[in-house]
């Protein structure tokens, strides 16, 4: 029973990756025309957003803050999975 639990849950996660995934070049290019001011605006205005906090971490290493970049992917990670476990079926 533990198997399939298990088996489920990272087929679920997968599929969510890759739900979010579509929208990766809409968001690079974003990040490419976003100032640093108006990202951190965003993200702070809708924090709760993986579109903004990833536009936020792309803007990051555009301006090589690799630390800051990896807070933001960090913390993205955690709020995915904090909404995976929220799920309601």
């Amino acid at each position: 029973m533990a198997k399939k639990a298990l088996v489920l849950l990272l087929f679920i996660l997968c599929l969510s990756a890759l739900a979010y995934a579509l929208d990766w070049k809409k968001l690079h290019e974003e990040a490419d025309s976003s100032e640093l001011a108006r990202a951190l605006a965003s993200a702070k205005k809708n924090f709760n957003s993986l579109d903004d906090l990833y536009v936020l971490g792309l803007v990051y290493l555009n301006n090589h803050m690799d630390k800051d970049a990896q807070m933001i992917f960090e913390n993205m990670l955690v709020l995915m999975f904090l909404k995976l476990i929220s799920f309601k079926f």
